[in-house]
């Protein structure tokens, strides 16, 4: 139960900071980029948006991605392992449709999906499962 309490924590702490983060480039990056090139990259500025929300998943996960190449046991690491690879197919296939059918904002769109399919999936497998040896005997 204090594994399950500790990584809630970590993660909560990791949507506070993602979260600031991602507030911070929606709100400041449009305006920077007015200021620095003076309307002539205006056109990207809906790219911002979504761009914002794939740091928010990128940076929260980050714990899982951490703990999968670090201490994991060898059944969690190889899930990790086979569900990357399904996860950089489904990438591949979801960014190019979403770029054939609606441009740069379609790929955008098809790569966030991935990053949200990714922390689901990465984080049920890291609540789920012990990470080491050490966690098995202690719950």
């Amino acid at each position: 139960k204090s594994r399950q309490i500790s990584r809630s924590l970590i993660f909560f702490k990791l949507l506070v900071i993602a979260s600031i983060l991602a507030l911070i480039y929606y709100l400041a990056v449009p305006q920077l980029i007015k200021f620095f090139y003076r309307g002539k990259y205006n056109a990207g500025l809906a790219l911002i948006p979504i761009s914002a929300i794939i740091g928010f998943f990128r940076i929260i996960s980050v714990l899982p991605n951490s703990i999968f190449q670090g201490p994991a046991d060898i059944k969690n690491t190889r899930l990790y392992v086979i569900f990357s690879f399904l996860i950089a197919l489904v990438a591949c296939a979801s960014i190019w449709v979403g770029a054939y059918l609606n441009g740069a904002i379609g790929g955008l769109t098809g790569l966030l999906y991935v990053y949200i399919l990714r922390c689901v999936v990465f984080y049920w497998i890291f609540l789920k499962c012990p990470i080491n040896e050490y966690e098995k005997d202690r719950e």
